[in-house]
């Protein structure tokens, strides 16, 4: 799967149904519950991140498989050209 945007992030956490329970609590709004708003919030701008041209080639790179841009965290370092992307995406 390719990057993806921060609402397309949000869109999938609202549309599929989880099962998350809190202090005894179902959680049935996961994005805008108040112990989980603010941390998602911040996933959904590290998503953004992605698509940001100043960002994109830091932490992002096209998938010799499937053609794709996605993200370092995936890249399985070969070479020392590898994990200096992957400590660019930490970095960042």
């Amino acid at each position: 799967m390719g990057i993806r945007t921060g609402e397309q992030y949000l869109k999938a956490l609202q549309s599929q149904k989880r099962e998350v329970w809190l202090r005894g609590e179902r959680v049935t709004d996961l994005v805008n519950h108040p112990v989980f708003k603010q941390p998602i919030k911040e996933i959904a701008r590290l998503y953004d991140m992605q698509h940001v041209p100043q960002y994109q080639s830091k932490i992002t790179h096209i998938c010799e498989e499937t053609g794709e841009r996605v993200n370092n965290g995936f890249l399985i370092p070969r070479d020392g050209e590898d994990l200096q992307a992957r400590r660019q995406l930490f970095e960042a």
